[in-house]
C-alpha cells in the first residue's frame, strides 16, 4: 500500500470518527430520533422536564429549542380510547402548573392517531407542543419547546425527526374533534386574545365569529 493511499485512508477514518452521531435508536420502544440540524446536541434524558413517563431522549439547539421523547408501557389487556387523552392531559396539567394550554386537536402522526396540545409558559411566554399517541402497547409523548412566543413550522420539523423502527400497531382508531375539543380551541383563542390585548367589543365579536365557524365545521363533519 502506498503512503498516499494510506494517508488518505487515515484522513477519511479520522473525519468519520469526528462526525457526531446525530441519530439514536430505542429498539425496546420501536422508535428512533435524529437531531434536526448540526447545531443540536444530545443532553442527559434525566434532565428533561419531569413526568411519570420514562425519558428516552432530550436534546437542545443553540437557539434554546428543546425536544424530549418519553414513553410508558401499557399492560396487556389495558384498553385505551379517546378518554386516555383526557387522562394524559389532566396529568400533564397537574405536573406542569406553570404551563397554560392554548389549544388542542386530533391529528395523524406517522400513520398513527395522535393528540396534539399547544402550551405556553406563564413566566417567560415561551411556546411549546406536546404530541401523544398509543402504539405497540406503549404510550408515547413527544414535546418541543421554543423560546419564541409563537410556534412556527420548525416545531413540526423537529417532531418529524421521530420515526418508528418497524411499522407500528396503532391502539385506537382515528378521532375527529368533538364539541369539547372545539371548546378547548375557544379557550385557547381567549388566552391568545388576553395575551395579545385583543379585548373589547371588537374582540368579542371576533371570538363569536370564530366559535360559530368551528361549530359549523363540526356539524358538517357529524
Amino acid at each position: 500500500m502506498s503512503r498516499l493511499t494510506l494517508g488518505c485512508l487515515l484522513v477519511c477514518a479520522d473525519f468519520a470518527s469526528a462526525g457526531p452521531i446525530i441519530g439514536r435508536s430505542f429498539p425496546d420502544a420501536n422508535c428512533a430520533f435524529s437531531l434536526p440540524e448540526a447545531d443540536w446536541q444530545w443532553l442527559d434524558p434525566g434532565e428533561a422536564p419531569p413526568g411519570s413517563f420514562k425519558s428516552l431522549a432530550f436534546a437542545r439547539n443553540r437557539a434554546g429549542v428543546n425536544f424530549w421523547l418519553k414513553t410508558d408501557t401499557i399492560a396487556p389487556g389495558e384498553g385505551v380510547g379517546p378518554e386516555s387523552y383526557d387522562d394524559l392531559e389532566r396529568a400533564l396539567a397537574k405536573g406542569h402548573q406553570s404551563w397554560t394550554k392554548v389549544g388542542s386537536k386530533h391529528v395523524t402522526f406517522k400513520g398513527v392517531p395522535a393528540f396534539q396540545i399547544d402550551f405556553r409558559q406563564k413566566e417567560n411566554k415561551s411556546a411549546g407542543r406536546f404530541l401523544f399517541f398509543f402504539a405497540d402497547n406503549r404510550a408515547y409523548m413527544l414535546a418541543v419547546e421554543t423560546p419564541a412566543a409563537e410556534l412556527g413550522p420548525e416545531a413540526d420539523a423537529v417532531l418529524d425527526r421521530f420515526t418508528f423502527l418497524n411499522p407500528p400497531r396503532a391502539m385506537m382508531q382515528p378521532h375527529g374533534d368533538t364539541p369539547g375539543n372545539i371548546a378547548d380551541k375557544f379557550d385557547g383563542l381567549k388566552t391568545w386574545m388576553n395575551d395579545s390585548g385583543v379585548v373589547g367589543i371588537g374582540g368579542g365579536v371576533l371570538a363569536l365569529l370564530v366559535l360559530f365557524g368551528a361549530w359549523l365545521v363540526f356539524r358538517m363533519r357529524a
